[in-house]
């Protein structure tokens, strides 16, 4: 198993070189941020999996994160966020000798919701939540990666993230 050799110290340092830009707008009614990160994760010069490292380090694409905030009134306010990563292609790895190929594909999910306090206070909260709007199937960039094109490790990948998710909450304060 690879990922035991993260208990054993390793001769080198896993290295994260990158950065992390964010915007954010804000009025009295819509809130808008706009973030960008780009990061390579490496450990001597290959790309650092989870499969490999499990939880102590992953790779994960660039990726672009949108949220927007809007406050129709007093009562009613609504939002979407978006997040957008790129894939990481062609990674090459070296397992317990045996040379492995893989890929990270991209992806990109939606999620809105709507507050609604019916009577005016907080008294009374009305929650809808959409999450993965467009019910996109995909392997998070910090799971284990889809090892099944490499003979000998078909069975090795992580699970995709939840499917499209709706949550409705009414909430009652006494």
């Amino acid at each position: 198993m690879p990922w035991s050799n993260v208990n054993i110290n390793l001769d080198n340092d896993i290295e994260t070189k990158g950065y992390y830009l964010e915007f954010a707008y804000q009025t009295s009614q819509l809130d808008f941020s706009a973030a960008i990160n780009s990061a390579d994760t490496e450990l001597d010069g290959q790309v650092v999996t989870r499969y490999v490292y499990s939880s102590a380090a992953a790779s994960s694409g660039d990726t672009l994160a949108l949220n927007l905030h809007y406050e129709f009134n007093e009562t009613i306010n609504a939002g979407w966020s978006a997040r957008m990563v790129k894939g990481i292609h062609d990674i090459k790895l070296n397992v317990g000798g045996e040379a492995l190929t893989l890929d990270k594909p991209g992806y990109a999910e939606h999620d809105i919701y709507a507050r609604w306090l019916p009577l005016g206070d907080d008294m009374l909260t009305v929650n809808l939540t959409l999450k993965n709007v467009f019910d996109k199937q995909y392997l998070h960039h910090g799971s284990v990666e889809n090892f099944t094109n490499n003979a000998g490790y078909e069975v090795v990948v992580g699970a995709p993230e939840a499917g499209r998710d709706v949550r409705v909450s009414v909430a009652l304060r006494f």
